[in-house]
Formats: structure tokens, C-alpha cells, sequence
């Protein structure tokens, strides 16, 4: 990628960044979420090859600040990114006991989710293995990847 090419890069992320991060910051975090997400790709730009790298990092900082943010909560929850093969659905997603009776319940349970896969080499190289686990769903149209953090039964 060319300088000028990865100077308009830099700045879609930063851009990218401080618009999910507005959203994120109006939150009211000891409220009740059912599966709440926000997309950050807003454009799609990361289904490029080269931008890859990039927003699987946006998507990991940002988990990171829902998690963050949800450490005060007294009740559980569950935080996690999900990368698609469309950059555009790539989402953070925040997920409590709720009161929709239409909700898929609490917890999430991720029953197609193959954990522990390692074939997306630039994904494992931004994620921290020591906190995060990898799971993929297979699908017959296509393949799409979850980031969660691990807990105290994964370690």
C-alpha cells in the first residue's frame, strides 16, 4: 500500500474508532442488553486484504472497551466480536439477562461455534490468546468468526 493510500487508511480507522466509540460512551452500562451491537466498518473497508489487519484490531480495541466498561456491572454479561466475511457486519456485540420475551435467552450459548481454531492467521496474530478465544461457524454459504473472553474453565 502506497503512503498517500495508507495515510487515507489510518485516518478511515481513526475515524471508524471515534464514531463507535461515541455510541459506545452513550450507553447506559447497568442497563439490561439483548444482543446490542455496533457495526464499526461503517464503509466495509476491511474486506480488503491489506485492511484486514486493521479492523480486526478496531474490532478487538473496541470489545476490549465494552468489557471495560461492563467490569463495574453487578449482574453478568457477556461481550463479544463477531468478524464476517463482509466487512460491513463485522460488530461488537453486548448481551445481559433481558426482559424481550422474543431474546435467544442468557447466556448466549454459541452452539455452532468450533472454539479454539487458529486458520485466521492475521486474526491470531491481534488477538491475545491468553485472555481471548477464536471460534468459527461454518455455514453452508459462508464462514464468520467470534472473539470472546475466555473464562476461568477455558484456561
Amino acid at each position: 500500500m502506497d503512503k498517500r493510500r495508507l495515510k487515507r487508511m489510518i485516518r478511515y480507522w481513526e475515524k471508524c474508532h471515534a464514531r463507535a466509540m461515541s455510541n459506545i460512551d452513550r450507553c447506559d452500562w447497568n442497563s439490561w442488553f439483548d444482543l446490542w451491537h455496533i457495526h464499526y466498518d461503517y464503509k466495509a473497508k476491511g474486506g480488503r486484504v491489506e485492511n484486514k489487519p486493521y479492523s480486526y484490531f478496531l474490532g478487538y480495541q473496541l470489545l476490549r472497551s465494552v468489557e471495560e466498561r461492563c467490569k463495574s456491572r453487578a449482574d453478568p454479561f457477556q461481550c463479544f466480536l463477531s468478524i464476517h466475511p463482509d466487512a460491513h457486519n463485522d460488530a461488537v456485540y453486548m448481551h445481559t439477562e433481558n426482559p424481550n420475551p422474543n431474546s435467544p435467552g442468557f447466556p448466549y450459548l454459541f452452539e455452532d461455534v468450533e472454539w479454539g481454531v487458529t486458520d485466521n492467521k492475521s486474526l491470531n496474530t491481534v488477538i491475545d490468546a491468553n485472555t481471548h478465544k477464536i471460534g468459527k461457524v461454518d455455514t453452508d454459504e459462508y464462514k464468520y468468526y467470534i472473539v470472546i473472553r475466555k473464562t476461568k474453565s477455558d484456561v
